[in-house]
């Protein structure tokens, strides 16, 4: 009862103080306004549109023709069971630009006498295709030869009678795999491939002038693993046991740290390179012919080579042959078989630099010089089946200085006598020219 009087009183006490308030002049209360109650209008659609959940087209047959920009998808795996005569799985036309082709993971299958799994028309512009395999087409995988500024991704390329991926002009082409591709896996117009895999195909990759190869691998195809145009970079790529060359460049390239071994092809040659180009830190070992030639990829006259610490070794003829106007330091050639008269080193030509280099355990001589006005300097030859330096003439203005040569099968240095080409030849105990050769 006493709780029950109290509440009566508090209500009572405000009560009283609003009565109070109320007689203030300008006094309002506190009650604020819920605006007007009728809707503006009927009911609007709250869920969204199936265009919204996938903007993208999907291709459930073949063939299929992409006849405007967009961005399309497979839903499953396709084969084209009407594609004979030439007939392409999935074709673009002309003047459709900006095309997002995603494989979606699954397989486009060609058949006997069909076109390529995907064909670009000629100076179209800005395609991805990305994300699937394209296995059995009767011309290439996929064919964007003639197109402009594409990429291809996350690609598998298999069996086709042509070539598995033909890529153009400032192209990217990245994480792709070619397998058994009669007439090569890759070949690219211009533009950049990396951290692609060909195996098994007729070459295994092929880019045009002015394109750079990286962090590839190119094994067991039966032409060359890596053939390129002039103007390349070859960086950090790996070309094993192809019926033709590891890496073949033409003019004007630069192949970095990348390794070349077990040719397999009568005459395969580790790196073949042409006219003013460079070798740095690569490794060429166990081909059948050359490890590392600077000599021959321009026709039997090639100039202005640098190959600059590389390894040649085991092959079955020379490690490291170079013509004129050309430069071989910090090299390492050894355990060369000495196959078609091939030496550790061979020099063909004038105006050379050999120096600093290892040659030992080649069966021939360890260094061969054909030609005059080279300086042959500091370099380590020993226990080869031959001499450790020979050149082919006597005075023909070489400089043959502070060499060690012990230990080779026909004596240190070859044609010796009577050569005034060779600084004079003593021991480290008793030699007082400081430019002598031991």
């Amino acid at each position: 009862m006493k709780h029950t009087a109290q509440v009566g009183s508090r209500i009572l006490c405000c009560g009283l103080v609003i009565l109070a308030l109320s007689a203030v002049p300008g006094f309002q209360p506190c009650a604020l306004a819920q605006g007007p109650l009728t809707p503006p209008g009927p009911p609007g659609p709250t869920m969204i549109t199936l265009s919204q959940i996938e903007p993208r087209t999907p291709i459930t047959n073949l063939p299929y023709t992409i006849t405007a920009s967009g961005s399309y998808y497979l839903t499953t795996n396709l084969t084209c069971r009407t594609c004979s005569g030439g007939v392409n799985g999935i074709t673009i036309l002309l003047f459709v630009d900006n095309v997002t082709l995603d494989l979606n993971g699954f397989t486009l299958i060609g058949t006997n006498g069909s076109g390529s799994g995907i064909r670009a028309p000629s100076l179209s512009h800005n395609y991805a295709i990305r994300n699937g395999t394209l296995r059995n087409w009767g011309a290439d995988g996929v064919n964007a030869f003639n197109s402009i500024n594409n990429r291809f991704e996350g690609l598998q390329l298999y069996g086709n009678a042509h070539i598995g991926l033909e890529a153009g002009i400032g192209s990217i082409v990245a994480n792709c795999e070619a397998y058994s591709n009669t007439v090569a896996g890759f070949l690219l117009q211009t533009g950049d491939i990396s951290h692609c895999v060909a195996v098994g195909n007729g070459t295994g990759i092929v880019a045009s002038t002015g394109c750079v190869v990286a962090d590839c691998t190119a094994s067991s195809n039966s032409g060359d693993g890596i053939n390129c145009a002039a103007g390349l970079v070859v960086r950090s790529c790996a070309a094993n046991q192809n019926a033709g060359n590891g890496i073949t460049t033409s003019d004007n390239c630069t192949v970095i740290g990348c390794t070349a071994s077990g040719g397999s092809g009568g005459l395969s040659i580790g790196i073949q390179v042409g006219n003013n180009c460079t070798v740095k830190d690569c490794t060429a070992s166990s081909n059948t012919l050359v490890g590392i030639d600077g000599l021959y990829g321009g026709g039997y006259s090639t100039t202005n080579c640098t190959v600059i610490g590389c390894t040649a070794s085991r092959n079955g003829g020379g490690g490291i042959v170079v013509g004129p106007n050309s430069t071989v330091k910090d090299c390492t050639a050894s355990g060369n078989a000495g196959a078609h008269g091939f030496d550790g080193i061979d020099v063909f030509g004038k105006n050379c630099q050999i120096a600093g280099n290892t040659c030992s355990g080649n069966a021939n001589n360890g260094i061969f010089i054909f030609g005059g006005q080279s300086r042959i300097d500091g370099n380590s030859i020993g226990n080869n089946g031959a001499y450790g330096i020979n050149p082919s003439s006597a005075n023909v203005t070489n400089s043959i200085t502070r060499n060690s040569a012990p230990g080779n099968g026909s004596g240190g240095y070859g044609n010796y006598s009577g050569n005034n080409d060779y600084a004079p030849t003593g021991t480290p105990s008793t030699a007082t020219s400081p430019w002598a050769n031991f």
